[in-house]
């Protein structure tokens, strides 16, 4: 399947925003809202599917993070497109 992947800063932790992605509540850091809103307004939001470390990588589990570190090499070589967000 084709997906786009996405590289970006985190940003400070000082506000989030809870959005909705597939029907589940998501906390976003600013900067991640931003790429988001700007994505939508692109054809590419209709056409790939998005490899986003904060919503694919349940933060909140040290286990599963850590064994994701092993196969980020392989995400990104094998995503469509790799996009860097500075935000």
């Amino acid at each position: 399947p084709q997906y786009m992947a996405l590289s970006h800063a985190w940003g400070p932790a000082t506000s989030s925003i809870n959005i909705t992605i597939n029907g589940k509540l998501f906390s976003s850091r600013q900067n991640l809202f931003d790429f988001l809103q700007q994505m939508s307004r692109t054809d590419a939001a209709s056409e790939f599917s998005f490899w986003i470390d904060q919503f694919c990588i349940d933060q909140q589990n040290m286990k599963e993070r850590c064994s994701h570190v092993l196969f980020m090499d392989k995400i990104y070589k094998r995503a469509s497109y790799t996009i860097a967000w500075l935000g």
